[in-house]
Parts: structure tokens; sequence; C-alpha cells
């Protein structure tokens, strides 16, 4: 978090970033709401800089660069990578202002703190976007950080929860693969029975993400309308003893991570964001082939499967100079025929479109005949929002985890206790 001189500093530095952009050529200008598209097309080169969410340099290249440069030969985008000990405020302190943001949706809140987003809301109607095209909970999401109505992001790619699961190890101990559909309650009874020791290898029945990003699949708010941390209710009391029983497990302690699935291959199931599906499409390449498959993400009991909606998103800094070219750009990344390519590479699209979501995939050999259905399952809610507030309560929420697990502290205690924290800290920040 940002503390109120380095505010200070961030603002000056917005205001020098019209100078000090780093991009050359082109014209400068928002159109007016109704005004036809005049494509000026000098050659301009547009910055990019990550937030929250990362990008490889592959996805970069395949997925922004080049299908912006076919669509608009005129456009160059390059990646502005970040610096041994720098970050996305530290740059903008420096004075570098990116003209696109690409970041996760929960990342949101830094932008509008630094007075980065521009109202897209006249680009969409001067290029004629539908937003009608995009699935509604990507848009809906978008403008929840609108306050009347502005659409401050073009979504990217939307995000999915799976469950991996490595079928040597379920074939090896007898055990029943697991299935479409599972409550939590059955994946950790499901964990029991794959957490072994044999021959000296320590099989771990469960890998999973950290408390504070697994409750939002568990559609848990963290705040209250006031905006104070809310972390005692039933839901969170909930939440917090599944992930007790899931990290106590005998065996199964130390929460396994991806790269142990996918590497050590000694982790029977895996719950991310995502899946790794590039990195394992990487192993399959270098031939380290193994047997595994996914299913739908653990819901919680008596639940539909629902999840937060995971989105990534591209963002138009308000300080850029090329406003109407870096829109351009955003309308190429976001076309039926890129988001069909970044569907056969296993990025779920952002369109709502039958045809590029059953593409999803055919690029990768290691996804042949594989539950590819399993991520289009989960019926996207909108709940969370970011907050500036996040990087003071998730600690917390990590925390009461941790003594949860680790020291058996009682699960009302430490989430009052990290509730307690939360708000003193969002107090100590707000002054």
């Amino acid at each position: 978090m940002l503390r109120k001189k380095s505010k200070v500093l961030m603002t000056s530095a917005i205001a020098m970033g019209l100078a000090l952009t780093g991009c050359s050529g082109g014209k400068s200008g928002q159109p007016a709401p109704g005004a036809k598209a005049e494509l000026d097309q000098t050659p301009v080169t547009l910055t990019m800089a990550t937030l929250g969410s990362g990008i490889s340099d592959e996805e970069f290249k395949t997925m922004i660069a080049d299908p912006v440069k076919a669509k608009y030969p005129f456009i160059t985008v390059e990646y502005r990578k970040y610096q041994q000990g720098e970050n996305f405020e530290s740059m903008i302190t420096a004075g570098f202002i990116p003209d696109l943001i690409y970041s996760g949706i929960l990342d949101v809140p830094v932008m509008q703190k630094l007075d980065m987003q521009l109202d897209l809301t006249p680009l969409i109607k001067k290029h004629d976007v539908n937003l009608n095209d995009f699935e509604p909970s990507t848009i809906e999401m978008i403008k929840r950080y609108g306050d009347k109505g502005q659409i401050y992001s073009m979504p990217f790619s939307l995000g999915f929860p799976i469950l991996l699961y490595n079928k040597d190890i379920f074939d090896r101990f007898g055990v029943a693969y697991p299935k479409d559909g599972m409550t939590w309650q059955e994946t950790i009874e499901l964990a029991r029975k794959v957490t072994k020791t044999v021959d000296g290898v320590s099989y771990k029945g469960f890998g999973t993400m950290v408390a504070a990003r697994l409750s939002l699949t568990m559609l848990q708010e963290k705040y209250d309308a006031s905006g104070k941390a809310k972390l005692t209710t039933d839901g969170w009391k909930q939440a917090m003893d599944i992930y007790r029983q899931l990290r106590t497990i005998p065996g199964n302690e130390g929460n396994p991570g991806e790269k142990m699935f996918r590497d050590n291959k000694n982790v029977a199931m895996m719950a991310t964001f995502n899946g790794g599906l590039g990195l394992l499409e990487d192993n399959y390449k270098a031939g380290d082939v193994f047997n595994w498959d996914m299913v739908t993400f653990p819901s919680m009991p008596g639940k539909p499967l629902e999840v937060d909606t995971p989105l990534q998103i591209l963002t138009i800094s308000a300080q850029s100079k090329f406003q109407d070219q870096a829109f351009l750009a955003l309308k190429a990344i976001t076309s039926k025929e890129n988001q069909m390519a970044m569907s056969k590479a296993a990025r779920p699209a952002v369109l709502k479109d039958d045809a590029i979501k059953k593409a999803f995939g055919q690029d990768y050999a290691s996804l042949k005949g594989k539950n590819i259905a399993a991520p289009f399952k989960h019926k996207h809610q909108p709940i969370n929002r970011g907050n500036v507030y996040d990087n003071l309560v998730n600690p917390e929420i990590n925390k009461a985890a941790d003594e949860v697990v680790n020291s058996g502290k009682d699960i009302n205690t430490a989430l009052r206790e990290a509730e307690e924290r939360a708000n003193k800290s969002i107090a100590s920040y707000s002054k």
C-alpha cells in the first residue's frame, strides 16, 4: 500500500507522464460521443505494462502484439517489463506512464487510486464495438468499477477454476477418479484416500491456493457496506473450516503446489485457476508425459457450480497520448479471430460464441482426450470487487488460516482477531 507521501509523488509523476510516456508519432484525443471513426495511420508505438496478473513473452507476442500488427500495421505494441526491485507503483512514481495496462479485475482499485483509468464509452461508440458480443459477466464485473456506468477496461480472457488430478496415483491406490460436481467435503474425503507414503514416496492428496484467494472461489465477501473488513460471517467460518480440513490431512501438510503436481508428480489433486495448462503443455512437448485430467472445481454444499469472475482485462491509461490507437489495439485483441486463436491456445475467450468455446485447447496436444468441458460448467458470478484495502486484509486472512492449521487456534477466534487487525490497518491507512 502506498503512503500519502507516495501518493503525492505519483500524482506528480502522472502529470509528467504526458511528456515521458516514451511513445512516438500519432495523434491524440478522445473522440466526442457519436463521432465517426477516422483512421489515423501515422505509425505509433504503444507500451504495455502489467499490474497484478502476468503474461508470458510468448502469449504477449501471439495474443497481443502480433494480432494488433496484423490488423493495424501502423501500430506496434511493446511490453515494458519491470526492472529489478520495480513494480507498477514505483514505475509510475518514476514518471513512466504506459499506454496499455494488462491486469486482473481485482487490481482495478490501484489504477483508480492513481487516476489512470479512461472511460472507454466514447471510443466504444466511435469504433463500433458491440458489448453484447461479450460474456455478460465480464462486462458486468467491469461496470462495477464505474459509479456512473463508465467502462474503464475491456475484457481480455476469462479465467477458470479447475481441479487437476493425477490418474496414475488414483490407479496405484485403486481409488475412483474425481468427477465433475464434487463438493468440498467429497473432495476432502477423496484426498484422504490418496494421501500415503509408499516405497519412500510421499503422495499428497490435495494442493490448493492460499486461503484468501481460495475464499473468493467460495464467493465470500471481505467488506461490509461501510468498507470495513467482514470476516466473522458463517460463510467465512465454513470456508476456513474447509481450508483447515484440507491442510490437516495427515501426510498432506505443507500445501503442495502446482510445480509438485506437474514436475514431481506426487500430488493427487490440485485446485487452481487456469491450471497451468501452458506449463503442462510445455512438459508434454519436452517428453515429460503423465496421465492427468481435470474436473470442475469443488463447490460449497448445497450450492450450484458458481465461482467469482476471475477476469484479465486491458485498460488504456488516461494519460496516454494515443487513446484512439490504443483502443484500436483493444478492438483487434478482442476480435472474433483473435479470441478464437486464444481459445485454441487454452485461454478462455470473453466472447459469448459457442464455436470459440468448443475450440478450447485444440492447439494443445496435451489436452487431447481431456475433460475440456469442465472449465465451462461453472457459472461466473461477479460477487467480489477489488478494494484498495486488499493488501491489508488478505495477509490477515492468510495469517488466520495459518494459525488455525499450524497451531490449532479456534476458527471463530482467528477470524475475529483477523477482522480486528484488518480494520485497525484500514483505519490507520485511511488517516
